[in-house]
């Protein structure tokens, strides 16, 4: 399976770049020693070791950071990719290019997760910093989407191409997991079928989170995102005090559970998601017109309003830009649990 992540760059001085595999320095303290390459890049900030590992069905990359000072990354995604990411130790902060948060990856924390092509960035503060990423090919997943709660809505939602991203729950491994991720940097024999292993290891390690994030759907803001996801063109989604009444849940506690889930409230992701589907419309060829009817809106210049105060510049400027075919816009969806 091929890197879906181009072109990375540290946003610090190159001092140097070797190839290291078979020979990593004795204090980085996860090796990938099965690992087809291992590269050491030697910046003024510090240093970063990259281990990498791939099969038929898995694409598993590891890095380590060796922080003297801050450090801002770059990198693009070049095709949509579903992976599960684990923060071994420290932590990063990742964003979109324009400083929208994306994700905080806290150590410890593991989660699914999917990025659509297109520029991401991140950055780590001064210290050690591991992580690990493991890339499932697609097809293998919409094969396995009923032995796995909401993975057929996670597929069909990083398929629509109307978002950048999306998450599924953070949780802590336990101790099970744990022991699968330990094994990740096991030495092995060299007679060893490593591939046959290393399948058997990732399956094993998406079943157990699977096990664990099982309950966190039944949690209020997830119940919460779930609704918004599935509703966001209606109008009665365009106050928040309408999720509170529905879900019974106190408005202040609503934002404060969502933002600190979520880093952002209900009401912005709501504003988020019938943004970016009008922008994909309006790519895809639609009048302005058409667009405004299709997310709901009581008018066509309140719509333009909402449209310039989120992008900077009217719709009307980005109209057909990838496609002068207009799509078939489907009717608008009735209100779903």
């Amino acid at each position: 399976m091929k890197r879906s992540v181009t072109k990375i760059k540290f946003h610090s001085p190159t001092i140097s770049r070797r190839d290291v595999k078979g020979n990593i320095p004795e204090q980085f303290s996860y090796v990938v020693n099965y690992a087809r390459r291992a590269k050491l890049t030697g910046l003024e900030a510090g240093s970063v070791l990259r281990q990498e590992y791939r099969n038929f069905l898995f694409y598993m990359e590891v890095f380590s950071f060796h922080l003297t000072t801050g450090l801002e990354i770059s990198f693009t995604v070049k095709k949509p990719s579903a992976f599960m990411f684990f923060m071994l130790e420290g932590q990063v902060h990742f964003s979109l290019p324009g400083g929208r948060p994306v994700a905080v990856a806290g150590e410890g924390k593991c989660y699914a997760a999917f990025n659509t092509p297109g520029a991401f960035a991140g950055k780590l503060e001064k210290g050690w910093h591991h992580f690990v990423y493991i890339n499932a090919r697609a097809a293998w997943l919409w094969r396995h989407v009923n032995d796995f709660s909401g993975l057929r809505e996670f597929l069909q939602w990083m398929e629509s191409g109307h978002h950048p991203y999306g998450h599924m729950p953070q949780v802590d491994p336990d101790r099970a997991m744990a022991r699968k991720l330990k094994q990740l940097f096991s030495p092995q024999e060299e007679n060893k079928d490593i591939e046959t292993w290393h399948l058997g290891l990732c399956k094993a390690l998406l079943k157990r989170y699977h096990q664990l994030t099982f309950r966190r759907y039944e949690d209020p803001v997830y119940r919460v995102r779930q609704f918004i996801e599935r509703n966001y063109t209606s109008h009665q989604l365009m106050t928040v005090s309408a999720l509170s009444d529905r879900f019974g849940i106190y408005l202040k506690k609503l934002e404060r559970d969502y933002q600190k889930e979520f880093l952002m409230t209900p009401g912005d992701y709501i504003r988020l998601l019938r943004m970016e589907h009008a922008r994909h419309l309006l790519l895809q060829g639609l009048l302005v017109r058409e667009v405004s009817d299709s997310l709901d809106y009581k008018n066509v210049p309140s719509f333009i309003r909402a449209f310039k105060s989120y992008y900077g510049h009217p719709p009307g400027s980005i109209q057909g830009q990838n496609n002068p075919v207009k799509p078939e816009i489907s009717p608008r969806r009735k209100m779903t649990d």
